[in-house]
């Protein structure tokens, strides 16, 4: 099962959003007119700043569709979530995190990447 693989710096999130905004994403990122690229396997949205699969780094030299302002609220608390991770491993003392993050500054949503897999589909 997914649920049993562990994966180092991979945090789940169960139930972070709400049916009905489950139901807004899948509105949004499923229409018709959705900037779906199908030059993969799969396919793939890129919102903000674009991911290169080719590099496997951040293509900051290629425009792409900004991040929908319907993911305010969401996105919102993506990044309370993660500050708050943050602040909590450094005051615990985790050190592969404070590591990371010295200096950094707060989290910020820069890149959004909506991957669609049919069933059966591995990642």
């Amino acid at each position: 099962m997914t649920r049993d693989v562990v994966v180092p710096g991979l945090v789940l999130v169960e139930d972070f959003i709400s049916e009905e905004e489950h139901k807004r994403l899948w509105d949004l990122f499923g229409a018709d007119d959705a900037p779906w690229e199908e030059s993969l396997s799969r396919r793939v949205q890129h919102y903000g700043i674009p991911f290169n699969y080719r590099t496997l780094m951040l293509d900051y030299n290629r425009a792409v569709n900004p991040i929908p302002a319907e993911l305010g609220e969401i996105s919102e608390r993506m990044i309370g979530f993660a500050n708050k991770r943050r602040e909590s491993a450094e005051i615990a003392g985790d050190d592969t995190v404070v590591k990371r993050s010295k200096g950094m500054p707060a989290f910020a949503l820069g890149q959004l990447t909506v991957n669609e897999y049919e069933p059966g589909q591995g990642i």
